[in-house]
């Protein structure tokens, strides 16, 4: 039987000499025996196990050939199975585990043959050589890339350029180019071909800082920032929300520097897997890194001089520049365009004179400005520019504005040249602009509303003079504050609504609020808004405010309202007093004949000898009183209402409430309640109608043993209470009852009005006519803890009235 080709001792020898070989270059050789079907591998290389993991390399590994490769493949091991060749090179892409194309070396050599010339033993060696591609690519693109910027490529389309070829390199990853913005504070994209849009919107504004992800801290940190997995890195982890929708897993960043090392934006590359770049790949990224800087500053350079070409340009075509040139040392001009003869009316080799600059074309009121300007001209910078008069040969005034450039020698100023230019037309603009804001500051001054210009914050920069006659502030005082300032608390959530909604309403709608006055008090006023649009950006640039006082037209409508009240309450009293002449009528028979019944029992009695005739005799009495009593508060009642006269006599009103006690009292103890009395001393008299106040009294006492009921813990309170203040005699009823609810409390002494389910209204009423018409007040309010005290107050009586009494 023979013996296979590595078998023998020769090629066993040779393999293990091969072997470290192997390793060293990152091969490895497949040891095929067709006849008896089996493959040896010989060496192991670190790239090799994305390959041989991947699921279909065992089944149908050459489904993972790249489409483009897999026919040349194809034919040459199709001719080496038919005999027809002993060997073949092919290179080849060849598809990883992550979806990610290595190219391959693929070296086949025929070490044995059957009879007809077939192979059946063969060596394969394998080597990956895409490092060597990439790195041949890139240098193709750098130089095509730095073609194209002598090309004068749009620097956006080089940078897209450049992502596209780092992308082809690194199959399934993508790149984003990143530039720093003026303030140098955040990152935007500029040019990412393969990232959704709605991706590059989202990383349009990354802060430069070392937690700001990759690219913020790679620019912050000016050196590479590796992140080989974005779910385990602090600077990532806030922006996984982002990240992981579009299957980004690793990221590394290099800052894109410009010719002085300084940053100006970041080239970054993402992989769909955690992935750690080797020393290749880093290097190309960094080459693409260097590339983007390149490019970015040659951009930057070529702009600037395309801004200093035009500003020449303009300049050089415009008739009213006039370019000119000077000595450095005697200032004397050496050159002065010809448009300078026709714009002062001198020749043109009078420019040329010693002096003629400051001593004849200069104003002589700004000549002191300009030799002051010119001696501070010491350092070099890159432009000096002033306005100032000059003198025609007519005598015209004629405004330049004069931009200097200046040349050193050394520590020596050399020579200045710059241009002149005409501005005179700019100069007459802004001052019929100065008229025309005069013209309006005095329209405004004059005018009685106020007139105010609001910055779109709320802050004001213009208030007229009228501002003193309405809210007492000098103009001065407000320019600068806030306008919420003044305006009352509880009209500045509503004021300020609108202030900031201004630039949306179509049409501004006329409001009112209340403002306070220098002096603390508050003015209403009606104010109407005009805003006012920049005219480049369309913005709202200021509201003008237009302010009116109505405090006296919306008091005069507020006293109108006030008398329509009255009116109807005057009705309302008319209707009660005729109810009380009816209540009159219908209450005056029964009493009429409770007394005479009482009259007729007294007589009877006095004629009987029975037990406790005495006492029967007094309540017949009592009775007959009382019934007339009823009888004359009813007239006087009925006589008030009517606006009759009252019986006026000075009164203490501690006798008042003595006189009435017993009635108050039986009507507490039916209702289990203590009556308590807290009676002042000494207490100046009020001149009143005794029964009408003493009515006033009782009707108090009553609605408050109603209100009041008895507690658990034992009898309820109620307190009736008098003292003197310094004008008037007050007297409180204090209940322990439920309170009154806050809603109605002003309106409880309105005619009809009432708070019992079967109340009247009447009570209360008449309480309050009857303290009023006696020059008093009385109201209602809730203690506390708990309950409801009623009170009034009279006036105290003259000293005569008191001495007469």
């Amino acid at each position: 039987m023979a013996i296979s080709y590595f078998e023998r001792p020769t090629s066993q020898r040779l393999l293990e000499m091969l072997r470290h070989t192997l390793d060293s270059t990152g091969s490895f050789l497949t040891l095929v025996s067709l006849h008896e079907g089996t493959c040896e591998i010989v060496g192991r290389p670190d790239w090799l196990r994305p390959i041989v993991d991947h699921p279909a390399y065992r089944t149908s590994w050459r489904q993972l050939v790249h489409n483009d490769d897999a026919e040349k493949l194809y034919e040459a091991w199709s001719s080496l199975l038919a005999g027809n060749s002993e060997n073949y090179s092919v290179d080849y892409r060849f598809c990883d585990r992550w979806g990610e194309y290595r190219w391959l070396r693929e070296q086949v050599a025929v070490v044995s043959t059957d009879q007809h010339g077939r192979p059946v033993e063969m060596v394969v060696l394998h080597r990956e050589f895409t490092p060597t591609v990439q790195r041949d690519k890139m240098l193709d693109a750098h130089d095509e890339i730095v073609t194209k910027m002598t090309e004068g490529m749009p620097l956006m389309a080089m940078l897209s350029k450049l992502a596209e070829t780092i992308e082809a390199h690194f199959p399934g990853s993508r790149v984003s180019v990143m530039m720093l913005d003026a303030q140098r504070e955040h990152l935007g994209i500029v040019a990412a071909p393969s990232m959704p849009p709605e991706l590059v919107t989202t990383f349009s504004n990354i802060p430069v800082g070392p937690e700001f992800g990759a690219c913020g801290a790679a620019a912050y940190l000016k050196q590479r920032v590796i992140v080989h997995d974005v779910r385990e890195d602090s600077r990532t982890i806030p922006y996984l929300p982002i990240l992981e929708p579009y299957d980004l897993r690793a990221i590394w960043s290099h800052p894109i520097l410009d010719g002085s090392q300084e940053v100006i934006g970041t080239f970054a590359l993402y992989r769909s897997r955690p992935f750690t770049p080797d020393a290749e790949e880093i290097r190309l990224t960094e080459m693409a890194a260097r590339l983007a800087g390149l490019a970015i500053e040659r951009h930057s350079q070529a702009e600037l001089l395309v801004r200093r070409e035009d500003r020449f340009r303009r300049l050089a075509e415009s008739s009213r520049i006039v370019p000119w040139e000077a000595d450095g040392v005697s200032d004397v001009y050496l050159y002065v365009g010809p448009q300078a003869e026709k714009i002062w009316g001198y020749p043109q080799a009078d420019f040329l004179k010693p002096r003629f600059w400051i001593d004849h074309l200069v104003h002589p009121d700004d000549r002191e400005m300009c030799e002051e300007l010119c001696s501070k001209i010491i350092a070099p910078q890159e432009l000096y520019e002033w306005d100032y008069r000059t003198v025609g040969a007519d005598g015209r005034t004629i405004w330049v504005h004069d931009v200097v450039n200046v040349n050193w020698r050394g520590s020596r100023l050399a020579q200045m040249f710059g241009y002149l230019i005409d501005i005179t037309d700019r100069k007459q603009a802004e001052e019929q602009l100065r008229e025309s804001e005069e013209r309006y500051r005095l329209l405004a001054e004059q005018s009685a509303d106020m007139i105010s210009r609001v910055d779109p914050s709320g802050i004001w920069r213009y208030v007229s003079c009228a501002c003193t006659s309405v809210l007492g502030y000098d103009p001065s005082e407000l320019v600068g504050t806030y306008t919420m300032d003044v305006v009352h608390v509880d009209d500045r959530r509503e004021a300020a609504e609108l202030l900031m909604a201004i630039d949306r309403w179509p049409d501004v709608p006329n409001f009112t609020c209340r403002a306070r006055h220098k002096h603390g008090h508050y003015v209403l006023l009606e104010t109407m808004g005009k805003p006012i649009y920049d005219a480049h950006t369309g913005r709202l640039a200021e509201i003008i405010f237009f302010s009116r006082d109505i405090t006296s037209r919306e008091e005069q409508s507020l006293r109108v309202r006030a008398r329509e009240a009255e009116l109807a309450h005057a009705e309302r009293l008319s209707t009660m007093g005729q109810l009380a002449a009816e209540l009159a009528h219908e209450l005056n028979q029964p009493l009429y004949a409770l007394a005479n019944y009482a009259q007729a029992a007294q007589g009877l009695v006095a004629g009987w000898e029975v037990p406790n005739k005495q006492m029967l005799l007094d309540w017949t009495a009592q009775m007959m009183q009382q019934a007339r009593r009823a009888s004359e508060v009813v007239r006087r009642i009925t006589s008030f209402v009517r606006q009759g006269e009252l019986d006026r006599q000075p009164v203490n009103l501690n006798e008042c409430v003595e006189e009435i006690g017993m009635l108050m009292e039986i009507s507490a103890r039916q209702r289990g309640i203590d009556l308590v009395y807290e009676l002042g001393e000494s207490l100046p008299l009020v001149k009143v109608d005794r029964l009408l106040i003493e009515q006033v009294i009782l009707n108090l006492v009553r609605n408050g043993l109603e209100a009041t009921e008895p507690s658990e813990g034992g009898a309820a309170k109620l307190t009736v209470e008098t003292s003197t203040t310094a004008q008037a005699v007050r007297l409180r009823v204090i209940d322990q009852g439920r309170g009154i609810p806050n809603d109605k409390l002003s309106c409880l002494f309105e005619p009809y009005f009432t708070t019992k389910p079967d109340g009247t209204g009447i009570g209360l009423a008449i309480c309050r006519r009857a303290i009023e018409s006696h020059g008093g007040v009385i109201w209602g309010e809730n203690n506390p803890g708990g309950g409801a005290t009623f009170a009034f107050e009279l006036p105290h009586a003259s000293p005569a009235a008191g001495e007469s009494a």
